[in-house]
Order: C-alpha cells, then sequence, then structure tokens
C-alpha cells in the first residue's frame, strides 16, 4: 500500500531535495496566490524583469520600455529641468555649483521669480520678484560685505535706487543718476536732499494731531485741527475806488504783498497816490487775495495822504464781496456804533500803509 499522507512534522530539516519536487516546465517560478497556494510564475524572455503584480496577483515577467527619461544639454553644474513626456534638460542659464545657485540669459521660475528673463505674467496674487537686466539695468542687491552694502533695489543706473547701508544706518532714495533726493535715518527723521515735498490732493498736509497742548482749554480754548493744509505767498495790486468809480485815478506805486499759511493771511500793501481823481463817495478797496471768514476784521491803516480827525483809521474786511471799506472809529474806543465810512475827502494825494493778519475763507 502506498503512502498516501506525511505530517510536516515527520519531515526533518532540509530532508526534500532538488529530486523529490514534481519536474515542471523551463524557466518557471514557483510562488503563492492569495489564497496562499503554490502557483507558478510564467517564463519570461530574454532581458525582462519580474514585476509585481500587487497584492493577490502572481508576478510576471516584463519586458522594459524601448524608450525612457533622456537627458539633453548636460553639462557640468547645469540644474535638470522637466521640459515633456520622458524628457529632461540641463538649463544652461541656471547653475548649481554646489553653494551658489547662478541664473543668467533667460533662466525664469515662471509664476514666482524673473531673473533677467521675461516676466512672468502672475501678478494677480503679487508674489513676482522680477529682475530684467538691460542697458546697464539692474534688479535687486542685497548683500553685506566690505562695502558696506547692505540691501539696494534699483533700476536703471540713471533711474530709480533705494538703498540702505550697513554704516550709514539709513536709507536713502536716488534718481537721475544716482543724485540723492531723499533718506530715512534710524532715529526716523526724513530728510529731502534736493525736490519738494508735494502734497497730490486738495486739503491733505502736515498732521500735527500727535502733539500734546497742555494749555488747550485750559482758559476758554477749544481746539478744532491740527492740520497744517496749505502755505503760499504772494502779490496783490491795491486799488481805491470811491462809490465804485476810479475816474481819473494814478498812482505812483500800487504793490501788494502776502503769505498764508494755513487759513490765516497777512497782508502788507503802500499805495502812493498821485491823483484820487473826480470820483466820490465812499472810500473802498479792492485787490485782496481773500475774503475774511469773519462779517468783518479790521486791520490798520497809516499814511501821510490821511485828512481825518480821529485817532484810529481801518480797513473792513468783509466776507460778502470783494471791496472792503475805509473807516474810522471815532475816539478809538473800539465801540462799533462810532464807526465811520470815510470819503473822498478825507483823504489827500499821498502815501499810504496797510498791514495786518485775519483768517480767510478757504
Amino acid at each position: 500500500m502506498a503512502l498516501t499522507q506525511v505530517k510536516t512534522s515527520g519531515i526533518a530539516d532540509d530532508a526534500v531535495t532538488l529530486g523529490k519536487l514534481n519536474g515542471g516546465t523551463d524557466g518557471n517560478l514557483i510562488t503563492y496566490d492569495a489564497s496562499g497556494n503554490p502557483a507558478v510564475v510564467a517564463t519570461g524572455n530574454d532581458g525582462q524583469v519580474l514585476t509585481s503584480q500587487g497584492a493577490g496577483s502572481v508576478p510576471q515577467f516584463e519586458t522594459l520600455p524601448t524608450s525612457g527619461a533622456a537627458l539633453t544639454g548636460s553639462t557640468n553644474n547645469t540644474v535638470v529641468t522637466v521640459t515633456g513626456a520622458d524628457a529632461m534638460q540641463g538649463e544652461a542659464n541656471l547653475t548649481f555649483n554646489g553653494s551658489t545657485l547662478t541664473a543668467t540669459g533667460d533662466a525664469t521660475f515662471s509664476g514666482n521669480v524673473s531673473i533677467g528673463g521675461t516676466t512672468p505674467n502672475a501678478f494677480s496674487n503679487y508674489k513676482v520678484l522680477t529682475v530684467q537686466g538691460g542697458s546697464g539695468g539692474a534688479g535687486i542687491d542685497l548683500e553685506m560685505d566690505d562695502g558696506n552694502i547692505y540691501g539696494r533695489i534699483f533700476g536703471d543706473p540713471n533711474g530709480l535706487q533705494i538703498q540702505s547701508t550697513q554704516a550709514g544706518d539709513y536709507i536713502r532714495f536716488e534718481t537721475a543718476g544716482a543724485n540723492e533726493r531723499m533718506r530715512i535715518d534710524a532715529d526716523g527723521d526724513v530728510k529731502i536732499a534736493d525736490g519738494n515735498l508735494i502734497m497730490g490732493t486738495s486739503g491733505n498736509g502736515i498732521d500735527f494731531s500727535a502733539t500734546t497742548d497742555a494749555n488747550n482749554g485750559a482758559y476758554g480754548g477749544t481746539k478744532s485741527d491740527e492740520l497744517l493744509h496749505d502755505y503760499e505767498y504772494g502779490t496783490w495790486t491795491p486799488t481805491l475806488l470811491f462809490n465804485g468809480g476810479t475816474t481819473g485815478q494814478s498812482y505812483t506805486t500800487q504793490d501788494g504783498r502776502y503769505t498764508k499759511v494755513g487759513n490765516m493771511l497777512t497782508v502788507q500793501c503802500k499805495i502812493d497816490v498821485q491823483s484820487k481823481g473826480s470820483s466820490t463817495g465812499n472810500i473802498t478797496m479792492s485787490g485782496l487775495p481773500w475774503l475774511a471768514k469773519d462779517i468783518h476784521t479790521y486791520i490798520m491803516i497809516q499814511g501821510s495822504g490821511l485828512a481825518y480827525s480821529g485817532t484810529q483809521c481801518f480797513l473792513a474786511i468783509n466776507n460778502a464781496n470783494a471791496n472792503h471799506y475805509w473807516g474810522e472809529q471815532m475816539g478809538g474806543d473800539g465801540n462799533s456804533a462810532n464807526w465811520v465810512y470815510l470819503t473822498h475827502a478825507a483823504i489827500n494825494n499821498g502815501e499810504y500803509y496797510i498791514s495786518g493778519s485775519y483768517v480767510v475763507v478757504d
């Protein structure tokens, strides 16, 4: 009777030899299937490699692709990039020597950085750093060396440059052939070396609201604003009118000057009347550059041609029209009831001087 079953424990280690195995096909390999039973790996061909088909599947011999990823343009230190399916390129303008990454020519980090190449089209996310040379132009220079260059952003050498130097501890702005225009010192001071500080929008200016005014309101005052929004100076032409008329008038001098700081106007003028003419009536004067903000503002009139009996003579600047009255206060007590309008008879040919300040409508 033949032996049909042998327990594993009854077989000694290394007792089964190749001669005892069942015959098979030349080149086949034995493996196991998903159930753990022996399985045969079919014979492959010359040059094939055994590849896994994943858990539960018998491995197979397969032929490698006849063409793989091709590398072109390879030279020392060049950086390799993918240029398409199964293709790689050694970039001639992008090199790395082990410590320094150098980009020249048209080397471009598309969408993020472009150094010496085409400007990346990725501005919507504001992530682009572009440095394009040409005709002596340059880009960003960030370094620390014996030349004390700490940081610099520049365009054409004759255009804009922004520099920060380690030794000077400041930021310097240059234009037009590396001429310094402005700098910000380490202590926060801003210095304009050449040019003007121009307010681009009317009503803007220098805001002093950070200052502390200890006495503000101590005697009843209330602060309204601390914005210095205007300054100018210029000339004006003082002209006398008698009830609006100027018949036969002539002058040797009509010289007016003004300075405006914020809404405060200071005016001076000299009028040398050669002939007051034949017009009659109350005296008014035209030519002042601004109306008064308040109903009436009074400034002093002095002159060799005055012929009045009072002690004080004033120009009343109003906010209604451009012609302003001359008048005197009888007795000079400041009582508005004593105000008297001067007429053509109150003045003679001669010199007159007006000087004073008032708040204007701005």
